[in-house]
């Protein structure tokens, strides 16, 4: 397997359950999950909003092409103007 590296964030609405609805939608998807590091609030930046982010990081191990990860990597949340963004990088 190969490991990656996902950061995640959330500023809309219930910011903790987007975050663990995302989780919950990575272990659906084949992603074994090795690690998720402790919630961090930031400052928003590259956009408008003054609503803090929740960030984490995980550590996974994915069985499939980076490109598919990349496809995986906008999980909708229930209500379709929301979305949690996640990005990659290979180890």
């Amino acid at each position: 397997m190969v490991k990656y590296l996902l950061s995640m964030g959330s500023n809309l609405g219930d910011r903790i359950a987007n975050l663990r609805m995302a989780i919950h939608e990575l272990r659906g998807a084949e992603i074994n999950i090795e690690r998720i590091s402790s919630v961090y609030e930031t400052d928003p930046w590259g956009t408008n909003s003054k609503i803090p982010f929740l960030n984490i990081c995980l550590i996974i191990d994915f069985q499939q092409s980076p490109y598919q990860l990349l496809k995986l990597s906008l999980i909708h949340i229930s209500e379709p103007t929301r979305h949690i963004c996640l990005s990659s990088m290979p180890s």
